[in-house]
């Protein structure tokens, strides 16, 4: 049960660096 807990923590931080990074990448209108 810990393991998916640790599994879902991981998913959201790795969602939450590939949304910032596509945010970052996208020009400044």
């Amino acid at each position: 049960m810990a393991f998916l807990y640790c599994e879902i923590l991981w998913l959201k931080l790795v969602i939450l660096i590939v949304r910032s990074n596509q945010h970052l990448g996208e020009p400044i209108s």
